[in-house]
């Protein structure tokens, strides 16, 4: 059985083989941080935080990261999908989803820029929304190599 990752307001469950992993993590927590010259790689991947969330838990941890990796591009295409529909409530809510996923995996510059979408579209201004897709596009390759190389 493949694992999935469901997403509610304030936390983030793998299922896998049967099994509920919970992690909690409060979603806006860390936004609006300023990052620091030796902080740039936790804003993009925060590994020793979420390993400590998770017990120590290497194996977990680097399930979860799979798992998240993987879910993403399906939650993205979604939010895509609203976006050439025209419809900003939609955008909002993936937004939304999205923004607290990435804050759950303390990807802090990817929830930054999920917030600022979501931001965008309750404002209906989706002419915005492109532009922010690419910055997540490199957001998230950024938090794929790091999270990657450090043995993930």
């Amino acid at each position: 059985m493949r694992g999935k990752i469901l997403v509610t307001e304030k936390r983030v469950l793998v299922i896998e083989d049967g099994r509920t992993t919970p992690t909690d993590h409060e979603e806006d927590e860390g936004l609006g941080r300023e990052a620091g010259p030796q902080e740039d790689d936790r804003e993009i991947f925060d590994r020793e935080d979420l390993l400590e969330t998770l017990g120590g838990d290497s194996e977990s941890l680097a399930r979860l990261v799979a798992l998240f990796v993987e879910d993403l591009s399906a939650q993205v295409d979604a939010l895509r999908t609203a976006l050439e529909a025209g419809e900003p409530d939609a955008v909002e809510s993936h937004a939304h989803r999205l923004k607290g996923a990435a804050a759950n995996m303390r990807a802090g510059s990817m929830s930054r820029l999920f917030a600022e979408m979501e931001q965008t579209a309750r404002r209906g201004e989706l002419g915005r929304m492109p532009a922010l897709l690419e910055k997540v596009g490199g957001a998230f390759e950024a938090f794929r190599r790091l999270s990657f190389s450090g043995g993930c």
